[in-house]
C-alpha cells in the first residue's frame, strides 16, 4: 500500500523516474524479488525526495554547529596567501558555510540516495538466504504430505499457512493468490514464482515441478529424490563449515591467546630486569587489541555460521 508520503513524492518528481524506466531495469527486478509491493517509479520518487529532505536539515545543523566554531586558522592562512582570494577575507566566514553546505548535501543526498536504491536488493538478498537456508525443510513437508495423495496447489496451500518455513511461507501464498485472487493456473502461477524468487535454488525446484505436472509425471518421486538432495547439499555445507571453523580456531588461538600472551610475558620480563619496556603497550594489548579483537572475531564466526 502507497501511503501519502510516496504519493506526495510521484507527484513531484515520479514523471522524471516513469521516462527513464529502462535505466532502472535491475532496481525493478529487486523490488519484485523483495516482495516491496512498490513500482520502481513510486520508490525511487521517494528515495529522491527523502534524500532531498536529510540533506536540507542536515546542512541546517551543520551551520548551527558552525556557528559555535570559529574558522580554522590554516584555512584563514591559505586564504591570505592567494592573492586572487585576498578581497573576500572579508566574506570568508560565509564562503566557508557555503561551501561545507554544499558539501554536505551533496554528500547526504548521494548516500540516502544510494542506500534506498540498495536497500531492495539487500531484502532480496536476505530473503534468498533464508529460502535456501529452510529450502530442505520444506520440501519434506510437502513430500510427506503427497504420500497422502494431497494436490500439489493444497502443498503450497500448507506451506503458506507454516511460517516455522519463513519467507518460502511467504513465497507460496504469492502463488496461491495468483491461483485463487488472479486466477491463474497451478503451471502457470508456479512459472511466474520462479521467475520473481530471489533464490536460484528455488526457481530451479519450481521449473522442476513445471516439467514434472506438464509431462503427466508422478510428483511425489520428485518431491523426495529433492528432498534427499537438498538434505544432502546441507549436510555437505555443514562439513566445510567445521572444517573453515577448525582453520578459525587455529587463527584465534595463534592470534588471541598465543601470540598476545608471548608479548605480555617479553613486555613484563623486560620490565622487571629494567629493560626499555613500554608498559603503554602492555596495558593497549590487554584492554584494547584482545578485546577488540575477540568481538570482532566472534562476529566473523556468526556470520558465518550457517543455520541448521
Amino acid at each position: 500500500m502507497i501511503n501519502s508520503y510516496l504519493k506526495l513524492a510521484y507527484t513531484l518528481i515520479g514523471w522524471y523516474f516513469t521516462k527513464n524506466e529502462l535505466k532502472y531495469h535491475k532496481l525493478r527486478e529487486n523490488l519484485i524479488k523483495s516482495r516491496l509491493n512498490l513500482s520502481f517509479d513510486i520508490y525511487l520518487s521517494g528515495a529522491f525526495l527523502t534524500s532531498l529532505i536529510t540533506a536540507i536539515f542536515g546542512t541546517i545543523i551543520v551551520n548551527i554547529l558552525l556557528n559555535y566554531y570559529s574558522i580554522p586558522l590554516y584555512l584563514v592562512e591559505i586564504t591570505r596567501d592567494v592573492i586572487w582570494l585576498a578581497p573576500l577575507m572579508e566574506y570568508i566566514s560565509i564562503l566557508f558555510h557555503l561551501i561545507i553546505s554544499v558539501l554536505i548535501g551533496i554528500a547526504l543526498i548521494l548516500v540516502v540516495y544510494t542506500s534506498w536504491k540498495l536497500y531492495p536488493r539487500f531484502i532480496a538478498q536476505k530473503r534468498a538466504q533464508d529460502i535456501d537456508q529452510k529450502l530442505a525443510y520444506a520440501i519434506s513437508f510437502i513430500s510427506s504430505m503427497s504420500d497422502a495423495g494431497v494436490l500439489p496447489i493444497d502443498l503450497y496451500k500448507s506451506l503458506a499457512k507454516n511460517h516455522n518455513y519463513g519467507t518460502i511461507a511467504s513465497e507460496s501464498n504469492f502463488l496461491v493468490k495468483n491461483v485463487e485472487e488472479l486466477g491463474h493456473d497451478l503451471v502457470t502461477a508456479t512459472r511466474i514464482l520462479a521467475k520473481t524468487t530471489p533464490s536460484e535454488k528455488f526457481a530451479n525446484f519450481l521449473l522442476g515441478t513445471i516439467t514434472v505436472i506438464t509431462s503427466g509425471g508422478q510428483l511425489k518421486p520428485y518431491l523426495f529424490q529433492k528432498s534427499e538432495q537438498f538434505f544432502l547439499e546441507k549436510q555437505q555445507e555443514q562439513d566445510e563449515f567445521i572444517d573453515v571453523l577448525n582453520l578459525l580456531g587455529e587463527t584465534y588461538v595463534a592470534a588471541f591467546v598465543a601470540g598476545p600472551l608471548f608479548l605480555i610475558i617479553v613486555i613484563a620480563i623486560m620490565s622487571l630486569i629494567g629493560g626499555d619496556a613500554n608498559i603503554a603497550v602492555l596495558q593497549l594489548i590487554i584492554y584494547l587489541i584482545i578485546p577488540i579483537g575477540n568481538v570482532l572475531f566472534i562476529g566473523l564466526v556468526h556470520s558465518m555460521t550457517p543455520e541448521v
